[in-house]
C-alpha cells in the first residue's frame, strides 16, 4: 500500500502510475473509486487500452484474475486471442453463472471447499492452492477483542445464522457485542 501511495504522490498528473515493490513492476490504473463497479467506461477503456499494449508488448505467459464484469470478461477473451491463458483465482460462492469461466483455462481456488462447490454447481475442475496471507504480518501482538465481527453480510456467508445469534446474545449475554461491518 505504501509503495502505491508513494507512487501516487509522485506521479500525481498521470492517470497510470508505475511502481516496482521488491523486483515486480506495478501498473495501476488511477480511477476516481476503490470499488470496481464504480469505474468509469473511460477509467475502464484505459484500463483496457494499458491491458492490451502490455499484452503486445510483454507477451506474458499467464495471466491471472477474477471477475466476470465486462471488463474482465474482455480481458480473459483477448488474451486468449492471444494464445496466452487465463487463470481465475475463485476465492468466494458470488459466481452464479457458469459463462464467467468461458475463457478460462484453469480456476485455482483458496479451499477444497470452494473448489467442491463449483466442481457441485457447475462440473468444473478446480485446483486448491491456498490462501496468501502471512498471518504473522497481520497478527497484533495484543489481542483484546471488543467485537464478534461479521465484515461484507450475506447469505452465503450465513447473516441468517449470524443474526438470530446477536439477537440471542443481547437477551442472554448482552456484554457481548457484534459489530457488522460492509467494506464493498
Amino acid at each position: 500500500g505504501e509503495h502505491v501511495f508513494k507512487a501516487g504522490e509522485q506521479q500525481k498528473e498521470k492517470k497510470i502510475l508505475r511502481t516496482h515493490v521488491l523486483g515486480v513492476e506495478h501498473i495501476i490504473v488511477r480511477t476516481q473509486a476503490t470499488y470496481r463497479p464504480k469505474m468509469t467506461c473511460e477509467e475502464q477503456e484505459r484500463y483496457l487500452n494499458c491491458f492490451r499494449l502490455e499484452l503486445k508488448n510483454r507477451r506474458p505467459d499467464m495471466i491471472i484474475l477474477w471477475g466476470g464484469m465486462l471488463l474482465e470478461m474482455t480481458i480473459m477473451r483477448e488474451a486468449r486471442e492471444a494464445g496466452i491463458p487465463v487463470i481465475f483465482y475463485l476465492v468466494n460462492s458470488g459466481y452464479k453463472d457458469k459463462s464467467t469461466f468461458r475463457y478460462v483455462s484453469a480456476i485455482m481456488t483458496d479451499t477444497q471447499a470452494t473448489a467442491n462447490l463449483y466442481k457441485e454447481r457447475f462440473g468444473m475442475r478446480c485446483h486448491p492452492i491456498g490462501k496468501f496471507i502471512d498471518t504473522h504480518l497481520i497478527r497484533p501482538s495484543v489481542r483484546n477483542p471488543e467485537f464478534i465481527t461479521f465484515i461484507n453480510p450475506s447469505f452465503e456467508k450465513g447473516v441468517n445464522v449470524f443474526m438470530p445469534m446477536a439477537k440471542l446474545a443481547a437477551q442472554e449475554n448482552p456484554e457481548i457485542k457484534f459489530l457488522v461491518v460492509q467494506s464493498r
